[in-house]
């Protein structure tokens, strides 16, 4: 088991020792994602490099891996969900020195104090979370339901009757 990684960090004073940040957060620190999950167990895993990219700036190179309990959209079932982020951040001390940052890099804002490297976790693991998370159709409990819905089981009932049909009469008539 990873150590636990701590809430708040100086990111600039990483940059400057080149430290190398390896551990875990639980899922429960997490809030705003918790709001997304079925249930808040489990942690992610996080491996962080503090440094300078090819440009001498400070940047944070990285991997997040979480394994997510969330709610398949299609039967309302808890879904396991695998979510790994790679991380490439320059780290920028203001908007200006933000919107400068080398191609490949995200933009990392951080002030002079106290940095919450639980927010950034949380951060990167919603903007990785698909757009509609859902079982595969083969593992859906709404499968069933789902094929006597499909177009191809509505085809072979009898058609309905057209409420047009009336005035496709009239007009063939005039």
């Amino acid at each position: 088991m990873l150590g636990r990684l701590p809430d708040f960090v100086d990111p600039m004073r990483l940059v400057r020792q080149r430290a190398d940040l390896e551990g875990s957060v639980p899922l429960t620190k997490m809030q705003r994602l918790g709001r997304l999950l079925s249930a808040t167990d489990g942690e992610a895993r996080v491996a962080l490099e503090f440094g300078v990219n090819e440009a001498g700036a400070p940047a944070v190179h990285g991997a997040i891996c979480a394994s997510l309990l969330l709610v398949c959209q299609r039967c309302l079932e808890p879904v396991r969900q695998d979510v790994e982020v790679d991380l490439n951040l320059a780290l920028a001390g203001s908007e200006a020195q933000a919107e400068s940052v080398p191609d490949g890099y995200d933009a990392l804002i951080v002030g002079d104090g106290p940095f919450s490297l639980v927010e950034l976790i949380e951060d990167e693991l919603i903007l990785a979370l698909p757009i509609v998370v859902m079982h595969r159709l083969e593992d859906c409990p709404a499968r069933e339901r789902m094929r006597n819905e499909s177009p191809a089981a509505q085809s072979t009932a009898e058609p309905e009757a057209n409420p047009f049909a009336v005035l496709r009469e009239l007009k063939i008539k005039h």
